[in-house]
Formats: structure tokens, sequence, C-alpha cells
């Protein structure tokens, strides 16, 4: 049986897929839409979807809650979404919700505070048998310890870095699906761009890999190949130009900048104007 669950792990190799984490602030609260993603070819994840209901749903708002509320104490959860999907080699997890109570004013400046951005469940999120969460210990460990007595069995982190089974087996058995600590990096030092024409500030990062996990073996004169990625990505977005200080986002500060914004935007529309005006001369100028 073990024979042909490497098999066909390793013809079911697809690209990884990042873990999104997208957030926009409005008025003060965000709106937060989360896309977890495990890719592996270790084992065959069951295809399935569903959406949580009823006391599932209580359970996971609860268990989100406390994440959250380790990050940031005084804030409040609403609207929470949770939906799931399996597909052979991938696991999604879906969230969508609001965080409240995140915003304060220091004289006229809005200031939204973000540090929430690195929860870490540390509980798991469990529909009937399955759990979207704890993935390392219900998905990947028990099929890993399959290998600890194959003397072909080769184990990486970071995709180069060899290592024991004894390093390797907690890593991967401890890996949970919603753990965004990789963000904990201060918004200042994000990536940060503003769309003049949709007047929109945004930060982006990407995280190291939470999880990044590759084994070898041989079966005859046949290499194997293995991997478990779990890699977070974020973006958080305003739609004002706004900076970042620390983990917080201030808006209404005088920067000159949106004047400036505005100017550019003013200049462009005049140049445009132009252009037009003169190409309708143009037309109606009497041929000779």
């Amino acid at each position: 049986m073990l024979l042909v669950n490497i098999i066909i792990g390793s013809v079911c190799l697809s690209s990884a897929s990042a873990s999104n984490l997208s957030a926009s602030i409005v008025e003060g609260t965000a709106h937060v839409s989360i896309l977890a993603t495990l890719s592996q070819n270790l084992t065959m994840i069951e295809r399935r979807e569903q959406t949580l209901t009823g006391e599932e749903l209580t359970g996971a708002q609860q268990v989100l809650l406390e994440a959250i509320r380790e990050r940031s104490p005084n804030a409040s959860l609403h609207d929470l979404h949770v939906r799931f999907s399996g597909n052979v080699s991938h696991l999604n997890v879906t969230l969508d919700f609001r965080i409240g109570d995140i915003a304060y004013r220091r004289g006229s400046t809005l200031v939204v505070d973000c540090v929430w951005k690195a929860f870490v469940l540390r509980k798991d999120i469990v529909t009937g048998n399955f759990s979207l969460n704890s993935v390392g210990r219900t998905l990947l460990r028990p099929i890993m310890e399959k290998f600890s007595n194959i003397t072909s069995a080769r184990f990486f982190l970071n995709k180069t870095v060899s290592v024991s089974p004894e390093v390797a087996f907690p890593r991967v058995g401890n890996a949970t699906l919603l753990n965004f600590v990789g963000l904990s990096a201060p918004l200042e030092r994000w990536s940060k761009s503003y769309n003049v024409t949709e007047h929109r500030t945004t930060w982006k990062f990407e995280a190291v890999p939470t999880l990044d996990f590759a084994m070898s073996t041989k079966e005859g004169n046949t290499t194997l190949n293995f991997y478990a990625i779990i890699d977070p990505v974020a973006e958080i977005s305003i739609s004002t130009y706004a900076r970042a200080e620390g983990n917080e986002i201030l808006v209404g500060e005088r920067t000159g900048f949106e004047e400036l914004g505005m100017a550019a935007v003013i200049v462009i529309l005049f140049v445009v104007g132009v252009t037009a005006a003169n190409h309708e001369r143009r037309l109606l100028r009497p041929k000779r």
C-alpha cells in the first residue's frame, strides 16, 4: 500500500500556490479575505467542498478571535464566513471577515493599527473529522512516518537544507495552515505604492514560507520527489493617501502628497482637454 501511495504522490506534482491575506481598510475597519493554501504531494487530499455553518462556524469564530486578540487585545470580529475545498494535492481554506475597534484619532489624524496581521491560530478548526488548521499533524506526519525506516529517504527544509528525520518530522508535523507569523515585519517596512488614479495606498509583503519541505526517495532506479509548502503573502490597502508608522496606518496628515497628486490629475485632465480641442479644430478647419 505504501508503494502505491508513493507512486500516486510522485505523479501528482503541481505548482505550489501561495496563501494570500488581503485587507482593505474602510472607515477604520479591516475587511479581510484570506485564501490559505497547503500545496503538497505526500498524500491524496479528499475531494470535497464545504461552507461552515452553525456550531462549527461559531467555534471557528471563537478560535479566530482569540488569535487576533493575542495581537490586538481590543479588536472585534464580525461577519465571518469560512469555506474549504480539497483537490488531491491542495487544501484551500477561505475566510472572509471584518476586524473592528482597531482605529483611533490622534488629533485630526486617523490611526489604524494593523498589528493583528501576524496572527496565529493556536487551536484547530474542525468540521466532521476534517482539520482545517492542524494540517501537519492530521495530513502530513502520518504519511512521513512511513518513510522513517526507508534508508534512501532524504529530507530537506527551505528546498536545499538537508536535515535528519528527527528535525524534519516535528517541523512538518507541527505545521498549521492559518499561521501568519511571517507577516510580523512592521507595515512601514513592506513594499508601498500609491495609485494616483484610484487614490489608493497599498502595502505588499512576501513572507518566508511557514513550511517549505521536500523529500526524495528511491524506488528501484527511480527517484521520487515530494513536497509540502505553506507560503504566505499579504496586501493591505486603503482608499486614500496614507503612510505607515510601525504597524499603524496614518491618514489625514498634511504631507503635501495629496496636493501633489491632485495637481497631477488636474494637469493630466488639462493636457487631455487641450489635445482634444486642437484635434477638433483640425477636423473643423476648411480644406483648401
